[in-house]
């Protein structure tokens, strides 16, 4: 499964362009919260790091064969968590019926660790049922996955958002055109 552990790639597709994002976010000088507060210090807060994994302006089909949404370009959004600890995991995904035909469809989505022995992570896994379509294009919404609390020993945790629907469309599709991605380590 490719992953990128760059700061920003662009990865275009012939018909939208695809960018994904993963990123390891500027930390606070160290003895400092937030950036520079005085008297606040907290002195385990500048070593805790915050990854995220953003795909956007993609489209990732949403099959009836349960996996990592890839939006475009072969590249999954993924978060390489590069220390053990514990962290608090944040995801999104904005799905699209793209001239698309449901009638009360189901599709499911939770977040994964696609290495390290691959498993669902407790807890993340969100239903949503499809509003009946015909025809239609449109946006159905941004949804939020429920927040994980991971805990590892791994320096090198690779966590995926993985999605299925219930049953093949009978025509159209229904799309992932946006994930997020992101986690804060909390210990």
């Amino acid at each position: 499964m490719p992953r990128n552990r760059g700061n920003l790639t662009g990865i275009s597709r012939r018909e939208r362009p695809v960018v994904v994002v993963v990123q390891q976010a500027a930390q606070p000088e160290p003895g400092t919260v937030g950036g520079g507060d005085e008297g606040g210090e907290d002195p385990g807060s500048a070593s805790l790091p915050h990854y995220q994994a953003y795909a956007y302006a993609g489209v990732a089909t949403i099959t009836d064969v349960a996996g990592p949404l890839y939006p475009g370009g072969g590249v999954v959004p993924t978060l390489v968590l590069e220390q053990a600890g514990k962290y608090a995991i944040f995801a999104s995904v904005q799905i699209e019926a793209n001239a698309a035909t449901a009638a009360g469809e189901v599709v499911f989505f939770g977040l994964s660790r696609a290495n390290n022995t691959p498993a669902g992570i407790a807890n993340t896994d969100v239903a949503i049922t499809l509003p009946m379509a015909f025809g239609a294009t449109s946006t159905i919404g941004t949804f939020t996955i429920p927040t994980a609390i991971y805990e590892t020993a791994n320096d090198d945790d690779e966590i995926v958002l993985n999605g299925v629907i219930s049953a093949t469309l009978s025509s159209g599709t229904i799309d992932a055109s946006a994930i997020s991605l992101v986690a804060i380590r909390i210990q």
